[in-house]
């Protein structure tokens, strides 16, 4: 008698709906919390583009329109991105990486290396996508500059 009380028990309890399965929720400064901010922030920066559905960092970025796009959202003279065709990978990393270059941010990527991946190393794809985010929000990495040498006369 006491089994089918707890199976009612627990069919009132549970849910009706079924529950979406989450990943574990990482602790605040943790790595993966990083990652998280870094990939929503991705997200904020190119919802308003076609052709771009950013969920990671590999497979989401393997036609160089999130590149684009991320670009775009900062310098949006610099990237025609109404123009561009997620056919056209080539043409879009170069375009992304190149303009990125001219804004300040170091092509960590190399066009023939993602061209050849049909799914980006998300570690080096995180990596680039951090100097975005640093250089575009004024973030200086690394130690303190040197002074200039003296001068040899």
């Amino acid at each position: 008698k006491t089994q089918p009380q707890l199976v009612n028990l627990v069919n009132n309890v549970a849910p009706k709906n079924p529950v979406r399965r989450v990943q574990s929720v990482a602790a605040p400064g943790s790595a993966a919390s990083k990652k998280a901010a870094l990939l929503h922030w991705c997200q904020r920066m190119t919802e308003d583009h076609d052709h771009v559905n950013i969920t990671n960092f590999g497979k989401s970025w393997n036609d160089g329109m999130a590149f684009c796009a991320l670009f775009h959202h900062f310098i949006p003279d610099q990237i025609p991105y109404e123009t561009l065709d997620p056919k056209n990978r080539e043409y879009n990393f170069r375009l992304a990486f190149t303009e990125g270059e001219k804004a300040g941010v170091t092509a960590l990527l190399d066009v023939e290396d993602m061209v050849d991946m049909p799914n980006p190393e998300w570690r080096s794809v995180m990596t680039y996508i951090s100097l975005i985010y640093n250089h575009f929000n004024g973030i200086r990495v690394g130690g303190p500059r040197l002074p200039p040498m003296p001068s040899q006369e």
